[in-house]
């Protein structure tokens, strides 16, 4: 996933840490097609800030599983 990111942001919004995670950094629109963008990352994403974006990733992430579980 390291090759989204670097193609993806400045390498100065990127911050790579001690255990190789990389933390970015960015100004973006709170709309749908900031939810879409994260959960394009899949299972490598984590949201750090802002907190309630969190929930509101985590909800959509959850419907996608109820509609798709077995």
């Amino acid at each position: 996933m390291a090759y989204r990111v670097y193609d993806e942001f400045e390498t100065s919004e990127i911050t790579e840490q001690e255990n190789g995670d990389l933390v970015t950094s960015a100004e973006m629109p709170e709309d749908d097609w900031l939810i879409g963008y994260l959960l394009s990352f899949g299972t490598q994403v984590e949201v750090i800030e802002p907190a309630y974006l969190k929930g509101i990733l985590f909800d959509k992430a959850k419907k996608i599983y109820e509609k798709n579980k077995p």
